[in-house]
């Protein structure tokens, strides 16, 4: 027995014998090797680099500066990483076996594929009226910093399109300014974004919406899908397809599913490595631990901040299986729940490896930015609690951020409203049912649930006790689990009523308490269709009756000027203006030319406390009509106000003209 267990995980057995009989290990010490060789390669030929040795001529590093320093970093730790894997392979590199008969879910017919279809036209279809919305600012920041480039700043007599300057594919794959380049998701809708742009012959900056959305919308689908299938895993298919359903309805996710940043990739990442760990956990067999090691090191690419997330996830499942073997006796649960271990380990490492050669050269550049911007300062805004609980399960905020805004959705606003109460209670019975089958679900379902609890708890802990900035979006890695909890309440729910009212009359009942749930979704997921984060597109059209390219400087004469928004990336003629003596000087020059002028601005609250006289301009209504205000979602800061220079004005005193 002792030579049997010993001949598992190559314990007592020559370095040699073990190659010629293992062939993961054959594969896993090749690639390793290879790993160890190449990033060795890079550190010694790039010499030692402990820090920033290069600067420019003002004093702050460039980009190559970073991603040497960075990439020295990062791949001298993957180097010893790979070395260690590969010299300590006999410990942890277990035999595959082919699975027994129980370890694989019960199979499932045509009808179940039907229904996951449907489920993915169900989301496609609520997530496609969003695909052209206007950007917002974090998506234009990434547009013009990571992807496309940006035009120079106009000058106000030029009346012209500037100059556009290109963003180079290395800044694309490492620059990281202010800490929003989630990689994968900007590579991704840059090819989109080209591919568009080759076919249709657009012009240098021309923005279309689609293709930078498009690897967003696929994420969120894939995620819908694998926790459909991560429902069947675990053995009941109608919980895994229920799950689905409420993924796809579920308001916010739907809003990441149709944003150009790395938070429905991440989502869709993590999903498929929940799958990939409760097969892993049930099989011994290597293609699900290697999957989780990718879908995890990506995942924490396309946000870093889910790093809680994986911390709690491999943190409750590696305790959990070191309670298993401590438990068991010698025998098959030990070794099985020792394999388990082992490549829970090994994946942890490889996603460790993987995000350190894809984030590496970043770090540097994030933690210098963030030390200049100050944001690590301010902390946790007040409700934060409330609102994550309201948006990961109704889909909007608890508490209004812009009480006037008729288009921002929050629970107090529609409360005691029918609809939101009747939603209320479909979700409380489908919870409450969710929480008791929790009992006697499988194991990996409690692991799973109870690590979501964890990461959020302890992301609020660290925040509490750092004073760092925590954004409610922060825990949007949450959001599959709810579906996933509630799935598990219909699936309680269904079998209870079976024995009672018969199967027929038990689904009827499900499928009703589902509907009611779906109810509260549907306030805000009907403004969520319509609604821009921030009316940027929408502000230029207003103005131009058109964007870049397809206005026309020459016939339809107008200047537009703005402050504090990235409108221009639909404007590029617009310029900035942020003085009042600029101000006066654009009106004069509008009214020799004979054109109409259109000021454009965002944070409107900040711009009367930091530019009072400039605000007394723009609020002068014998000089601006009144303002058009066009609403956001979620915050007043995403409020765009647009103000248009009357055609006689009454030059006053308050003109200062």
């Amino acid at each position: 027995m002792a030579k049997a267990a010993q001949r598992e995980t190559g314990g007592g057995f020559r370095i040699g014998q073990l190659l010629g009989n293992h062939p993961v290990a054959k594969v896993f010490v090749a690639v390793l090797s290879v790993v160890f060789l190449s990033a060795g390669s890079f550190v010694l030929t790039k010499g030692i680099s402990w820090g920033m040795a290069a600067f420019n001529a003002t004093g702050r590093p460039r980009l190559d500066d970073y991603m040497q320093s960075g990439l020295w970093w990062a791949l001298s730790i993957d180097a010893v990483l790979a070395l260690g894997l590969a010299v300590t392979w006999w410990v942890w590199c277990f035999r595959p076996r082919k699975p027994a008969p129980g370890d694989r879910p019960a199979p499932v017919g045509k009808v179940f594929w039907l229904g996951l279809i449907l489920v993915l036209v169900l989301g496609a279809a609520l997530r496609l009226p969003r695909m052209d919305l206007s950007l917002y600012n974090d998506e234009a920041s990434v547009f013009f910093r990571y992807i496309s480039g940006r035009f120079a700043l106009p000058d106000l007599e030029a009346g012209e399109v500037p100059a556009f300057k290109e963003v180079s594919w290395k800044e694309t794959l490492w620059r990281n300014k202010v800490g929003n380049n989630h990689v994968p998701q900007t590579v991704l809708s840059r090819l989109c974004y080209e591919a568009w742009s080759s076919v249709t012959g657009a012009a240098p900056g021309e923005i279309n919406e689609w293709a930078l959305r498009l690897p967003s919308l696929v994420g969120g689908l894939a995620a819908i899908g694998a926790l459909v299938m991560l429902g069947r895993e675990l053995g009941f298919p109608m919980r895994g397809w229920l799950a689905g359903v409420l993924l796809a309805l579920s308001p916010w996710h739907v809003t990441f599913s149709t944003e150009a940043r790395g938070y429905s990739l991440m989502m869709a990442f993590y999903c498929l490595g929940l799958w990939f760990l409760a097969c892993g956990l049930k099989r011994e067999q290597w293609r699900w631990w290697l999957g989780l090691a990718v879908c995890e090191g990506l995942a924490l690419c396309c946000f870093l901040g889910s790093v809680y997330l994986a911390a709690a996830l491999s943190g409750v499942v590696f305790l959990w299986l070191v309670w298993r073997i401590w438990r068991a006796g010698p025998g098959e649960e030990r070794r099985r729940a020792g394999n388990s271990l082992r490549g829970l380990v090994v994946a942890n490492v490889l996603a460790l490896m993987l995000l350190l050669a894809v984030m590496g050269p970043a770090v540097l550049e994030v933690s210098d930015a963030l030390k200049v911007e100050g944001l690590l300062d301010l902390g946790i805004p007040p409700d934060w609690w409330p609102d994550v609980l309201g948006l990961i399960t109704l889909g909007m905020p608890w508490v209004d951020g812009d009480v006037e805004n008729p288009f921002n959705p929050a629970v107090l606003k529609y409360w005691p409203g029918l609809p939101l109460m009747v939603g209320f209670l479909g979700g409380a019975v489908l919870l409450v049912g969710g929480l008791v089958a929790l009992v006697r679900a499988d194991a990996r379902a409690r692991l799973f649930l109870l690590a979501a609890l964890v990461a959020v708890t302890g992301m609020y802990a660290a925040s509490l006790v750092t004073g760092n900035l925590l954004l409610k979006w922060y825990a949007c890695y949450l959001i599959p689990f709810v579906p996933f909890l509630l799935g598990l309440g219909g699936e309680w729910l269904y079998a209870r009523l079976k024995a009672a009212i018969g199967e027929g009359g038990a689904r009827l009942v499900t499928y009703g308490v589902v509907v009611f749930y779906a109810v509260g979704l549907m306030l805000p997921l009907r403004l969520y269709r319509i609604t821009s984060k921030q009316p940027l597109r929408d502000s230029v059209e207003l103005a131009r009756g058109a964007v870049y390219p397809d206005y026309d400087l020459q016939t339809r004469k107008v200047m537009t000027v703005g402050w504090l928004h990235d409108a221009n990336l639909y404007d590029p003629a617009m310029c900035v203006i942020s003085e009042a003596e600029e101000m006066r000087r654009a009106i004069r020059l509008a009214q020799e030319k004979g054109d109409a002028l259109y000021a454009i601005y965002g944070k409107y609250s900040g711009l009367k406390e930091a530019k009072p006289e400039l605000a007394k301009l723009l609020e002068d209504r014998k000089v601006f009509e009144e303002p058009v205000i066009l609403y956001g979602l979620t915050e007043r800061q995403y409020r765009i106000y647009v103000f248009k220079l009357r055609e006689a004005p009454d030059l006053g005193k308050s003109a200062g003209l």
